[in-house]
């Protein structure tokens, strides 16, 4: 490298350079083709991982709603039920005060 690639007063650099460096071992290069298949093929599994996972989710989330609905109706059918319930008793027992008033 050479001494004013970098100037010391301003602190940029004025050039540099590229430098590729190739495997010393001849089969190193298949080997990192072989590598890159590998990883090309996981990068595709977990593109099929997360479109299911979304899938999934939606499904779920879908699922949860039907449910909640189908809960607040169940709760909402009971609650009517204690409610007419209790102006059954009401009721009833309004009924006995006007028999007892009127003896």
């Amino acid at each position: 490298m050479e001494n004013n690639a970098i100037d010391e007063n301003s602190g940029h650099v004025h050039q540099f350079y590229f430098v590729k460096v190739w495997p010393t071992v001849p089969d190193s290069v298949s080997q990192i083709q072989k590598e890159e298949k590998v990883i090309k093929t996981m990068n595709q599994d977990i593109s099929v991982i997360t479109d299911k996972i979304a899938k999934d989710t939606l499904e779920h989330q879908h699922l949860d709603s039907v449910l909640y609905k189908d809960y607040t109706h169940r709760e909402r059918r009971h609650n009517e039920k204690i409610l007419m319930d209790f102006n059954m008793a009401l009721d009833e027992l309004n009924l006995r005060n006007v028999k007892v008033e009127n003896g």
